[in-house]
């Protein structure tokens, strides 16, 4: 993690969970860790393209996203990347949370999301 900044990736081709997100992430995770980074992708290629040309300390993918999901975003990150950060992954369903460990996800976070729910699984992804 850098001393600067904690990068975070947010994929999703729908814009209203991007900014969801974003809101719920904010500018701090909390007070002992630096400002929060939020860098955004609505296309699979995006994400992976910025995922093979940044440093990011977490991705959150969609994993609900109707194009390509971000469970086949990040099987494919794993297996094309060197290094891929930790990934918390947006589900739908409890049952959906099988299918995002097999791609790769760290934790889950099952809609709706909240206040409480998103940014503890982004906070627990940082200390493993």
């Amino acid at each position: 993690m850098s001393e600067q900044t904690l990068k975070i990736l947010v994929y999703s081709d729908d814009k209203s969970v991007r900014e969801c997100v974003k809101s719920l992430i904010g500018n701090r995770l909390a007070l002992d860790l630096p400002p929060v980074e939020i860098d955004e992708a609505a296309t699979a290629t995006i994400t992976q393209d910025k995922v093979h040309e940044n440093c990011y300390d977490v991705l959150i993918l969609d994993g609900e996203a109707t194009k390509i999901g971000g469970t086949v975003v990040s099987r494919t990150l794993l297996v094309e990347e060197e290094y891929v950060p930790p990934i918390v992954m947006l589900v739908a369903r409890p049952q959906d949370e099988w299918l995002a460990g097999w791609s790769g996800a760290k934790v889950c976070v099952q809609r709706p999301l909240t206040a409480d729910n998103l940014p503890a699984a982004v906070l627990s992804v940082l200390d493993k």
